[in-house]
């Protein structure tokens, strides 16, 4: 187990003007200089802690984005950037960003006349049809000007934090403008020009031989698990919103996605229905991410910490507070592994900085400072504004009572199937729950309640209690693939 004795440091930022210059996302676009405010305000960024993007770290970068991408993907990429600066603001609001004509003219909606249906459509035509459909360079992911300049920062970014964790600089390492998890090899999706968590995962696969990916983002990394779906050496966890109409809307974050050939078992998706609450995701969280550490025993850590999660964002519509994702993020920082933590979605840049800079406090520590004064001081002062959850005390560790990591290490994988469960094992599962989760065991499906209601307690653990069965029925085949 890496501990801090074989680091020179504890955590390390990717944090530098010129760098968040960089990564200006026209969705977001003054949400990376809050989140470097904060943490320079708070004094959690220091000299020694800082990871400056050199030329050498772009051009790697650079050449890993040829290397994962698809090449016409790239070549649309480098195109789009030649978007004019005058176009570019001409654009008007985030989605409208593009490439437009320089005979374009501001068109009245109330004016009949002066919108020509027809002449409208010759010149918006061009940017919804190939090549930038093709690449999915429309919509959400309309080009802007030095776009492929963005994406390479952001995968540069990403990479230097993965070498410094293989390097063993950092115990732990944190690029916030990175967590790109939408983007395909061949397309750009959700606000995702780049693929940087694969790339990322793909420098820690030269150092660590088994990389946990958990994605705590409010939707489901597709990019992430499609990159990975074969793979027996990257485990990818997702906790996420699902249900009729959230993104992606193409099956990809399921339950029943369990992996492929080598990776069968290797992928688990937690779909959560909006409005969930603290209790319930943290219960989800507490059992199934330690299940997964506890069966996969991974050697480093990659954390996805999208902030729309939290209640109160503009897209997210789980009902989660900080003082909850701190808590969980807790459990992670516990394992004292190597951790990269990435940034993602979060579209409340108040909301997002808070929850960051709160979480480069909590992860910031070294083992014998974490049920310190301090550390609960400087999460305090990060998360300032924040309310906690009522009855509890968000910098409480007992607030939640469940098991710690270390217990779970205790009792072993072989004892998980044995955790404290309130499932009637005489209950019979009705043909409408197999139809949501229909995913299929040998021997069958535990005992299942009837057809709960989404977000319920009991709906959770039925879950979970499936997620962590599925969790023991691959820890054979790893265990005799190791030699254990």
């Amino acid at each position: 187990m890496t501990s801090t004795a074989h680091c020179s440091a504890v955590l390390g930022v990717v944090h530098s003007v010129a760098h968040v210059q960089q990564t200006r996302h026209p969705r977001h676009p003054n949400r990376g200089v809050l989140v470097h405010t904060l943490l320079k305000g708070l004094g959690l960024v220091q000299d020694g802690a800082v990871m400056e993007v050199a030329d050498r770290d772009l051009a790697e970068a650079e050449e890993a984005i040829e290397e994962f991408h698809d090449p016409g993907y790239v070549g649309a990429l480098k195109r789009a950037s030649e978007v004019r600066e005058s176009d570019d603001e001409s654009s008007g609001d985030v989605q409208g960003k593009g490439m437009v004509d320089d005979n374009d003219e501001d068109i009245d909606s109330d004016d009949d006349e002066a919108c020509d249906l027809e002449d409208l459509l010759d010149r918006r035509l061009p940017t919804l049809t190939r090549p930038n459909a093709q690449y999915g360079l429309v919509d959400d992911c309309r080009p802007f000007r030095n776009v492929y300049s963005y994406a390479s920062h952001v995968a540069a970014g990403s990479m230097l934090a993965a070498r410094r964790l293989a390097d063993r600089t950092y115990l732990r390492a944190a690029h916030w403008e990175g967590g790109r998890h939408h983007a395909g090899q061949s397309q750009a999706s959700g606000f995702c020009y780049v693929a940087d968590v694969v790339l990322a995962v793909q420098e820690l696969l030269h150092s660590f031989k088994r990389v946990l990916v958990i994605d705590v983002d409010v939707h489901h990394g597709d990019g992430t698990q499609e990159a990975f779906y074969r793979s027996d050496r990257v485990f990818t966890l997702s906790f996420h919103m699902d249900g009729p109409g959230v993104f992606p809307s193409d099956g990809a974050g399921c339950f029943t996605k369990r992996g492929a050939r080598a990776g069968m078992g290797h992928n688990l998706n937690f779909p959560l229905h909006p409005g969930c609450t603290d209790e319930l995701y943290h219960y989800a969280f507490s059992r199934v991410a330690m299940g997964v550490r506890a069966v996969f025993d991974p050697e480093v850590v990659v954390v996805v910490c999208g902030g729309d999660v939290l209640c109160g964002d503009p897209v997210g519509e789980l009902n989660v507070s900080l003082p909850c994702m701190l808590q969980c993020l807790g459990y992670v920082r516990d394992w004292n592994l190597p951790t990269l933590l990435l940034g993602g979605g979060g579209y409340d840049d108040g909301l997002t900085s808070r929850y960051w800079a709160a979480a480069t406090a909590m992860m910031g520590v070294t083992p014998g400072e974490v049920e310190g004064e301090c550390v609960t001081e400087r999460c305090r002062r990060a998360a300032t504004g924040e309310h906690p959850p009522t009855g509890a005390d968000p910098f409480d560790t007992h607030a939640f009572p469940v098991l710690s990591s270390d217990a779970v290490r205790r009792l072993g994988t072989r004892h998980l199937s044995r955790m404290p469960s309130t499932i009637p094992p005489d209950s019979i599962p009705d043909a409408t729950y197999r139809k949501f989760y229909p995913y299929s065991f040998a021997p069958p499906l535990p005992a299942l309640p009837p057809a709960p209601h989404a977000n319920t307690l009991e709906h959770i653990q039925c879950l979970v209690h499936v997620s962590l069965e599925a969790l023991l029925r691959v820890e054979g085949r790893d265990r005799r693939a190791r030699g254990a």
